[in-house]
């Protein structure tokens, strides 16, 4: 099966369909970021990478790849209320949604969907939680059905499949050319409906995250050790002192046994708040808990806010907190190890493109589930 990948970044679609065990071939990817398609070709350099706005194509164009599969994850910042600081004041919690330029792509897209050839039996899109509310969500559901796909919409989480990170996000999948009743819910589901025992076997055979004991139910779910980048100097991830005092309370803090994380953004690494969790190297439980409820304590008990903010600012500092490295936040959302980056890349360039990209065992999942239910 040949598949487009629109707004290919980094290649998270093309590992997913790796993952899945789809039989198919990427005949083209398409993303307008530089950086994204330069990452892209590192790990796939036998993949056409069309550095091109979207809009530039034509159903023509397009239906000369002759795809079976598209594949998509457009820019979110159009349905999205978190904006970052960088944003001015006005656009605070604004979701501009199809009005937005970013959704001009994505837009585009729709328009041309009913003059694809009728080869284009699946696809697969990718966005934050918001755009199940956008007009361009709507607008692309009747644009669906009157191209006679079917469709299941899902709001997942990769936390609830074990994997110590929190990124919430809308997913659909479509398909046409198969018998009425493949997906019979309309509603929004918050879970893949695998059976007990599928699951369990994709888990075993997929999951970094888990170890399943023999042919039982049981999982053993691995903590955020399992992808710290051990022997490594972290030094470069140390997080400045000058960022612990004016931000240190907004930090959400992680340790090696901790078996959960925060979304990584773009921003992280250049703002605090909600852009994702920070490690301490703290291995001991008892320990940690008598570190955070000092923090706790040292941020209730003084009303000068300037002494607050130093001793914060002195004792966070001496926990050698820092940020996660881009090759461990790659390994939170399921980047195999092959995946790499060129050389000269800074680590900030990195944080971007992965603050950009999709969970790749959430979006494998739907694919196994996808192919389970067209085969059944």
């Amino acid at each position: 099966m040949n598949v487009i990948e629109f707004f290919s970044g980094i290649g998270g679609m093309h590992y997913s369909l790796k993952g899945a065990g789809i039989k198919c071939k990427v005949v083209a990817a398409v993303d307008i970021n530089t950086s994204a398609n330069e990452v892209y070709r590192h790990n796939f350099p036998e993949t056409p990478v069309f550095q091109r706005n979207i809009q530039s194509f034509s159903s023509d164009e397009i239906n000369k790849f002759n795809p079976d599969i598209i594949t998509m994850s457009p820019p979110c910042q159009p349905f999205t209320r978190q904006v970052g600081l960088y944003f001015c004041a006005v656009q605070v919690g604004l979701k501009k949604d199809s009005k937005d330029t970013r959704s001009d792509a994505l837009m585009h897209i729709i328009q041309l969907l009913p003059d694809l050839t009728q080869n284009l039996k699946y696809i697969i899109l990718e966005n934050v939680k918001g755009f199940e509310v956008s007009f361009a969500r709507d607008l692309f559901i009747e644009t669906l059905k009157a191209c006679n796909f079917e469709f299941q919409e899902f709001l997942l989480n990769p936390m609830d499949y074990y994997i110590p990170n929190s990124r919430l996000r809308y997913y659909l999948i479509a398909a046409r050319g198969y018998s009425d009743g493949q997906f019979v819910r309309r509603d929004i589901m918050n879970e893949i409906p695998f059976t007990p025992e599928e699951i369990l076997a994709i888990h075993r055979e997929k999951n970094p995250f888990v170890e399943c004991d023999g042919d039982s139910v049981h999982i053993k779910v691995d903590s955020l050790s399992k992808i710290l980048e051990v022997g490594r100097n972290t030094t470069p991830y140390l997080i400045p002192k000058a960022m612990i005092s004016k931000y240190g309370r907004l930090f959400d803090i992680t340790f090696p046994f901790s078996k959960r994380s925060c979304c990584f953004t773009k921003a992280y690494g250049r703002y605090a708040e909600g852009t994702g969790s920070v490690l301490c190297p703290t291995s001991s439980v008892e320990l940690a808990e008598a570190q955070l409820h000092k923090i706790r304590t040292i941020l209730q008990c003084s009303e000068d806010k300037k002494q607050t903010s130093e001793e914060l600012s002195v004792f966070m500092t001496n926990l050698g907190l820092r940020y996660f490295s881009p090759r461990e936040i790659a390994s939170l959302m399921c980047f195999p190890e092959s995946f790499s980056w060129p050389d000269h890349y800074s680590c900030q360039q990195m944080y971007r493109l992965l603050g950009n990209s999709i969970n790749v065992y959430v979006v494998t999942l739907l694919l196994i589930y996808l192919s389970n239910e067209l085969n059944h």
